[in-house]
């Protein structure tokens, strides 16, 4: 009983051991990046993955529900005991402040080791030498147009069912076995992004997962991106990029998008272009939305009807699964991105922007130096 006692006082230590850790690898970002990013991190998701890829199911899925089932029975037997030894409840309370803190030490400590250090790597604007500064709204505007060419050119390429909504020919699984081709596109221009490990799995209870708002999520414990495949085809390529851009290890979310972003382009299928495509010029136009919303709806009447079908459809499926339960995933999530160092919370996904403009700004750098050569 004592040893018992010991361990769960030395789990309970892991809490403390955890957040020094993860304040250690703050104070040399590019440290971070070489010795565990590039190093550690790379060598645990590829022992992982290529493990856990090997079952067709969501083995973090599974663990998640039996997880649940285990603390329910807990809760229940600790109630039970509450309840009929009146003699013993201070040390029945007890026990379970100790349990739940050594879970938490344990749960926490492994989260910083197999994942949670990424958030403090250097930003991709640093990896991929991309400058960020504040656009303005012309910039803002610019990019949004060319935008909205880029998606209506790639909304007449893609299948569409009965309603007029766009759908993948594939199905879902077709989708998930071709993600990563894009990622070996990119891995040309971005040695970063080389091949991927395990394949992304769907969530058997997408529809459960749907009230939480939650589209995507990555499992350190498994190294296993998961989607929720309940969600509108439009937008299932890029979700499913994101996850995978976690499972690299690039943990900060408009990071994670920017990059399912790039992939998306790159991929050689027209699915996977016009949904990266469709992400950009929904946060791009809702950027341009807070400074002018007479310029907003200037450039929501060029978009086809095709594209306008789609983001209506990715609206009413949002409003579908709007509630209490919803809410409160957003808030927790909002809570956990800013504890991992993003102030921003939730409004991190929309950073994403920044990344977007910059791109542009290269593009029509490069392009001027090359006319100015030509010139000359």
């Amino acid at each position: 009983m004592k040893r018992k006692a010991y361990l769960k006082y030395i789990l309970i230590l892991l809490l403390p051991a955890g957040l020094l850790l993860n304040y250690i690898s703050s104070l040399d970002r590019y440290a971070t990046e070489r010795i565990y990013s590039n190093f550690i991190y790379k060598g645990i998701y590829k022992l992982l993955s290529s493990a856990t890829g090997r079952v067709p199911v969501s083995i973090a899925e599974i663990l998640l529900i039996l997880l649940i089932l285990l603390v329910i029975i807990y809760i229940i037997r600790a109630s039970l005991k509450f309840i009929r030894y009146k003699a013993l409840r201070t040390m029945i309370i007890k026990d379970f402040c100790i349990n739940f803190l050594a879970f938490a030490g344990l749960s926490y400590f492994a989260f910083v080791v197999m994942w949670g250090i990424n958030y403090n790597r250097p930003t991709i604007s640093e990896i991929f030498d991309l400058e960020i500064i504040p656009a303005s709204v012309e910039e803002l505007t610019e990019l949004s147009e060319y935008f909205v060419r880029e998606v209506n050119a790639l909304r007449d390429k893609v299948a569409e069912d009965k309603r007029g909504i766009m759908y993948s020919e594939y199905g879902y699984k077709g989708v998930f076995d071709r993600a990563g081709e894009g990622f070996e596109a990119a891995s040309k221009v971005y040695p970063q992004l080389g091949t991927t490990y395990g394949k992304p799995k769907g969530i058997l209870l997408s529809d459960i997962m749907s009230y939480t708002g939650i589209w995507g999520i990555y499992v350190p414990f498994t190294s296993e991106a998961n989607v929720n495949i309940n969600i509108p085809a439009s937008l299932l390529p890029h979700t499913i990029n994101h996850e995978m851009a976690h499972q690299l290890g690039f943990a900060r979310e408009e990071e994670a998008n920017y990059i399912a972003y790039l992939t998306c382009k790159m991929h050689p299928d027209p699915d996977f272009n016009y949904s990266g495509a469709l992400f950009a010029v929904l946060h791009i136009i809702n950027e341009v939305y807070r400074y002018s919303p007479d310029i907003y709806n200037a450039l929501m009447v060029e978009l086809n009807e095709g594209v306008i079908r789609d983001i209506q459809e990715i609206k009413r499926f949002n409003k579908s699964y709007d509630g209490n339960v919803k809410q409160a995933f957003l808030n927790y999530n909002d809570f956990y991105l800013k504890m991992n160092g993003q102030e921003q919370g939730l409004k991190s996904y929309r950073r994403v922007v920044d990344y977007l403009v910059a791109e542009y700004r290269l593009k029509q750098d490069n392009l001027y130096r090359s006319e100015e050569k030509y010139i000359q």
